[in-house]
């Protein structure tokens, strides 16, 4: 038996809790004793708590630093979560880490939350990271724009992903690269290419495994027996 925690980290809709869930539910199924570390309370409570599933709020900056122009980069998208400035970022990489060892985790799975990975690597502890095409960005420095079609702040994408570079680098004894350090033991995107962000830029062989239906919650309807043609939409 393993212990496996699941880390729900950025981004506020219930996408992210049920692309982990099913995987949760059939893990422990197959008797590996699961958790989570998760954002959001009210999905914690109306949605794991009734299943008996453990879990502990996970660290989250205070409040979102705005730069002053449209975020077009994963590497933007860190800097608004606190990724520039070094307390910030080493204490929720550290707080994640505490969150680890307190729950025995021997594998994280990893949902849109690159400082749950920054820890995991720091922690040694194997990691598979799930997600649509767009939280799973290709490993390039530069990263790659998702607005191609809005090319202006060149410059300040260049020196923020510099920026977030440098601070990430400090948490580790060596200075390895942004796109090493925010890429799992095993990565699975969960869409098709064609509805992929970064399409262009991923390497062969990236596995896209297609979406995953969230948790089936709905009522049966019955048809109203009129005879004319049924519409859904």
């Amino acid at each position: 038996m393993s212990r496996i925690v699941f880390a729900w980290e950025l981004g506020d809709n219930h996408g992210h809790l049920w692309r982990l869930l099913p995987l949760a539910i059939e893990m422990r199924s197959r008797g590996h004793e699961v958790a989570f570390g998760l954002r959001s309370m009210t999905a914690a409570q109306r949605y794991l708590a009734p299943l008996g599933i453990r879990w502990l709020a996970c660290p989250m900056s205070a409040g979102a630093a705005q730069p002053g122009r449209e975020i077009a980069s994963y590497t933007d998208i860190l800097a608004i979560q606190g990724a520039t400035r070094p307390d910030l970022v080493g204490g929720m990489v550290q707080g994640w880490q505490n969150l680890y060892a307190l729950l025995g985790a021997d594998l994280v799975v990893i949902e849109h939350s690159p400082f749950a990975l920054l820890a995991a690597r720091r922690a040694r502890i194997p990691s598979v990271q799930i997600g649509t095409g767009f939280t799973i960005p290709p490993t390039l420095s530069p990263a790659p724009s998702f607005r191609p079609w809005h090319p202006g702040h060149v410059e300040a994408q260049r020196q923020t992903g510099e920026a977030v570079t440098r601070t990430v680098q400090s948490l580790f004894e060596q200075p390895y690269g942004l796109g090493q350090l925010l890429t799992a033991d095993h990565t699975r995107v969960l869409s098709v290419p064609e509805l992929d962000h970064y399409a262009a830029f991923r390497p062969p062989g990236t596995t896209f495994l297609g979406p995953v239906p969230a948790p089936d919650r709905g009522s049966r309807q019955r048809w109203s027996q009129s005879g004319r043609p049924r519409i859904f939409a």
